[in-house]
């Protein structure tokens, strides 16, 4: 059987190694070229899309017998109801349209959400497949929701869905390490609701429950978690932050969830048996800590950024600033959360007399998966050579893929000074053409209007595995070539001279402050929540050029 299999994480990536196994021919989806390598060894066939373009669904679904739909909104992009506005309606709905339009009539599985009852049936005993569904706007139960009736709309008939619970399993982390997670990245508030019933379903169950679905031609809409009642979210997480020395969670209250019994009735009555999805039990008081998993964190990026700093502060002669005690200009230390006093990063700061000035900043949680590192280097206030930015960023928010940006930011504005664009930028055209184009590197679509405003065209903003980065390796070195090139040579003067009317250093200041604002780029929050408001301030006075 031909199967097409939208999502390939957790959950798809299993089911396509199994279906494969058992002899059948499985189409992979991913929206991430750089995961198609891997994808590759798992899948007979990998597509590149994304769920609003039908077009290629249509594509990779033709001739399929079966469509099994795992994508899901990743977690660690559904911690705030903005989170959720921008991602829940493109992954679950604009999906589900391009599903659902495929000619033929495939046997659509869908993984859904126990969110579509939100509380709006916990004034009954039992919550089953029938009961009341929640009428709240939050993105969660009205995208899930709004998904189930397109799918039902065109394909009822021959439509299965899973309102599945909480999945864990495979490379999911244990649920200590993301309360811990919880308190040091999110501040210790998070948008669950306490009351609800802390259900769960093992990934492996998920993967058997598709399985059974297709060979069986089940079709129908069943609740997918183990029978019995689980503990509620609020003592169960607050158990684990009391072992862990932390203080109880804030909850929002966001995401409203049942908090009565979830009937499996339905999908048991089929002759499916759970077999690896086990019922969470409260921590005994007084316990030991759960153990730490520490994820392996790729250096890739580290080392290509520590290189560049290395190569850059040697060539133009720089000299670190310090601190009073001689260590770096501003250490950075962990507030609140475990992590509490705990130095996770540094800013350090090179400079020479002509105003050039070199900030490397590092912000690194081996516990939670996070390595960020950026060399900014500035020219001088009256310079017209523009600064040069590179930014590699590995974390659980990135799904283990590096986050990489490289630009040369104009310091006049490029639609005004055409002669000044030619000269700075059109050399390393090539350059950027050549490493957009390889395979593996995928260009960043999401960097919004703001964000380009205040950089260039021509800046490198992708996606890669951590293998493929070091493909990257060449543009870095073109553009930093380029760049010190002009330091050392400075513009022709006629170009300088074109440019002169400008004030360029209160340009400057004013796009160093939209570039390092939270309004153009909301990482600033979780900066704070790590750091402290304090330290926080003092980076971006440093970035500004106030530090």
């Amino acid at each position: 059987m031909r199967v097409l299999i939208v999502g390939c994480g957790l959950v798809g990536k299993e089911l396509a190694r199994q279906l494969r196994q058992d002899g059948h021919h499985v189409i992979g989806t991913t929206t991430t070229p750089a995961k198609v390598a891997a994808l590759e060894e798992i899948c007979d066939e990998v597509a590149v899309l994304t769920g609003s373009d039908t077009e290629a669904m249509h594509a990779a679904a033709k001739g399929a017998a079966a469509i099994v739909v795992a994508a899901g909104p990743a977690a660690a992009q559904a911690m705030t109801v903005e989170q959720r506005q921008r991602t829940y309606r493109q992954v679950l709905v604009d999906t589900a349209e391009s599903v659902s339009s495929v000619p033929g009539a495939p046997h659509i599985v869908m993984l859904s959400s126990l969110s579509v009852y939100g509380d709006a049936a916990n004034h009954l005993d039992v919550i089953d497949e029938d009961s009341p569904l929640s009428t709240s706007d939050d993105p969660s139960p009205a995208r899930f929701q709004e998904a189930e009736r397109t799918y039902r709309a065109a394909a009822g008939d021959r439509l299965t869905v899973f309102r599945c619970a909480d999945i864990t399993g495979g490379e999911d982390p244990p649920i200590a390490d993301k309360v811990r997670m919880a308190h040091q990245v999110l501040g210790g508030s998070v948008p669950f609701h306490d009351e609800a019933l802390f259900y769960r379903v093992h990934m492996l169950d998920v993967v058997d429950a598709v399985k059974y679905a297709l060979d069986h031609d089940v079709v129908g809409t069943f609740n997918l978690t183990h029978p019995e009642v689980p503990p509620m979210m609020a003592p169960y997480f607050d158990a684990i932050s009391e072992l862990e020395g932390l203080p109880p969670l804030e909850y929002r209250n966001e995401l409203r969830a049942p908090t009565k019994p979830v009937s499996v009735d339905r999908w048991l009555a089929t002759g499916f048996t759970f077999t690896h999805t086990e019922v969470e039990s409260m921590p005994e008081a007084g316990g030991a800590p759960a153990e730490r998993v520490t994820p392996q964190v790729d250096r890739t990026g580290r080392a290509m950024v520590t290189a560049t700093l290395t190569r850059i502060v040697s060539a133009l002669g720089l000299v670190e600033e310090t601190g009073d005690d001689g260590d770096a200009v501003l250490p950075l230390h962990a507030i609140g959360g475990p992590l509490d006093g705990q130095r996770i990063g540094e800013f350090r700061v090179f400079s020479r007399g002509d105003g050039t000035r070199v900030v490397y900043s590092k912000l690194a949680i081996d516990d939670f998966g996070m390595d960020t590192h950026q060399v900014y280097a500035f020219t001088g206030a009256n310079s017209p050579v523009p600064h040069l930015f590179l930014d590699t960023a590995i974390s659980p928010n990135t799904e283990g893929t590096f986050h990489f940006g490289l630009d040369l930011v104009p310091r006049v504005d490029l639609g005004a000074n055409l002669d000044y664009s030619e000269a700075v930028f059109a050399p390393i055209d090539e350059a950027r053409a050549a490493a957009i184009s390889q395979p593996g590197v995928m260009p960043v679509p999401s960097l919004g209007p703001l964000q380009w405003s205040i950089r260039s065209p021509w800046m490198v903003a992708a996606i890669v595995e951590p293998a493929d980065l070091t493909k990257l390796g060449g543009v870095v070195d073109a553009y930093v070539d380029h760049w010190i090139g002009l330091l050392d040579a400075g513009l022709d003067a006629r170009i300088a001279e074109s440019v002169a009317w400008q004030d360029l250093p209160q340009r400057d200041l004013r796009n160093r402050e939209a570039m390092f604002s939270p309004r153009t780029n909301p990482v600033w929050a979780l900066v704070d929540r790590l750091v402290g408001a304090e330290s926080g301030a003092a980076m971006k006075s440093l970035l500004i050029g106030r530090g």
